[in-house]
């Protein structure tokens, strides 16, 4: 038996009779109906095929390869021709429509994912030394910029690696954007499919070595046990997320970013600052879900963005300025979330105050002008960081929004400042005229 003969398969499983058929042989199998159940085995099935047929094809060649995959983009795009029919009972219809817009459709967008996977293993075209987090986080990108095709190419290179041996942090199937959170769960269906059908040890060697073994061994594929696998309860994966932590960095993410209070103990920054480097991709992850951090913002929740947020300024990530700066102007109200982005910029206001320049010519609100302010108060002194600082107070005329620029301006403590409070001065309310007086004395002071 070789890859065709699992294509044959799955041309008669994706077909109305075979649907039909494997839908009632699970049926029998259970002791209480579940149409869920039901359709996540029947859709194991499918999926366990697909990824055998193109590990075996890429063994055979090239060429088999693709030829699998073709085959496999074929049958899956008619499909849903073939399960809807007409004239079929009106249950019938209804599991079938349910799956097509559920377990039908994510196996569809995982497709792709298992042909880059063997193409990229095929071919070679894959890095060992990468870091997966890494590439996780640029794949990530990738899908919210609406780059696809970019994104499914990373992904195949970095699941070639994973038959190879890499292993994914369980922290992203809880963090990852949407679409490629399915992804991940794909790939980690296809592990545990290659691992229950194929005859070779897990996880492979290069292609060369894997053809000469196949070779060398003379292996049949057992049909059978693909027949079994689609059982309920033959095909039990182990989610990714559901895996122990097997180094410090893991358990940092699920102790403090995904535990129950998702908060950082007292003292555990010393420990968190060893390791740095393997947390950077993860934070920047986090900040650049647009999806996750949108959530916890309208929540004002205490979450994984809060606290990436936070760690992001105490670590001085240079690589967080632009998802941070995209934070503060997503922050339409005074909250939790605001106030840590406002901190964590202040932290590193050396490294981020060129962009926060440029973000107060371009942005104009209160409360971004307020937090603009606050943070490049802090900044060394230069032109562009005044100009700035008066730009804001200037486009704030009204003397009760002033006089939340005050005290910027004096700790900043350009003395160019003391003709804009004067100014302000003569047209202010007493109260106002008071404060400003109070500014001017200690500007003076502190520029003799």
């Amino acid at each position: 038996m070789d890859y065709r003969e699992l294509l044959q398969e799955l041309w008669h499983l994706v077909g109305y009779n075979g649907f039909v058929s494997t839908c009632l042989e699970l049926k029998e199998g259970m002791l209480f109906y579940e149409r869920d159940l039901l359709l996540a085995a029947y859709a194991s099935g499918l999926e366990t095929i697909i990824v055998s047929a193109l590990y075996w094809a890429c063994l055979d060649s090239v060429d088999a390869l693709e030829e699998t995959a073709s085959c496999a983009e074929r049958l899956l795009g008619d499909m849903p021709g073939r399960l809807l029919r007409r004239d079929s009972p009106i249950d019938v219809q209804a599991l079938v429509e349910s799956f097509l817009a559920t377990n039908g459709w994510v196996l569809v967008e995982r497709l792709p994912i298992y042909i880059g996977t063997f193409v990229h293993y095929g071919r070679g075209d894959y890095n060992l030394d990468d870091n997966p987090d890494h590439t996780l986080r640029q794949v990530q990108l990738a899908l919210n910029r609406g780059k696809d095709d970019l994104a499914r190419e990373l992904f195949g290179a970095l699941g070639a690696t994973v038959l190879r041996g890499e292993r994914i942090r369980p922290c992203w199937c809880k963090m990852a954007h949407p679409r490629l959170s399915i992804w991940l769960k794909g790939l980690d269906n296809m592990v545990n499919a290659l691992k229950a059908t194929t005859q070779l040890s897990f996880p492979f060697e290069d292609i060369d070595q894997e053809r000469r073994r196949k070779h060398n061994n003379s292996i049949v594929i057992d049909l059978e046990a693909f027949r079994n696998l689609r059982r309920p309860g033959g095909f039990m994966v182990i989610g990714q997320d559901n895996l122990p932590p097997q180094d410090e960095v893991d358990k940092i993410m699920a102790d403090y970013f995904f535990g129950e209070k998702c908060r950082l103990p007292w003292g555990a920054l010393k420990g968190i600052r060893k390791h740095k480097r393997q947390l950077t991709p993860l934070l920047l992850a986090i900040l650049e879900n647009e999806l996750l951090r949108e959530r916890e913002i309208q929540q004002q929740a205490c979450g994984p963005v809060l606290l990436a947020i936070h760690l992001s300024g105490r670590l001085r990530l240079k690589a967080a300025v632009d998802p941070l700066i995209t934070i503060l102007t997503e922050c339409t109200a005074p909250g939790v979330h605001l106030v840590q982005t406002i901190f964590a910029l202040e932290r590193m206001v050396d490294l981020a105050s060129g962009r926060l320049v440029d973000l107060a010519r371009e942005r104009s609100s209160l409360l971004l002008d307020l937090a603009l302010a606050d943070i490049l108060e802090h900044a060394s002194p230069c032109e562009r960081v005044y100009e700035a600082l008066a730009t804001i107070w200037n486009r704030n005329n009204p003397s009760q929004q002033q006089g939340f620029l005050i005290g910027a301006l004096v700790n900043y403590g350009d003395p160019r400042a003391l003709s804009l409070l004067e100014e302000a001065r003569k047209g202010g309310d007493l109260e106002l005229c008071r404060e400003l007086n109070r500014a001017i004395a200690k500007l003076r002071t502190t520029n003799p």
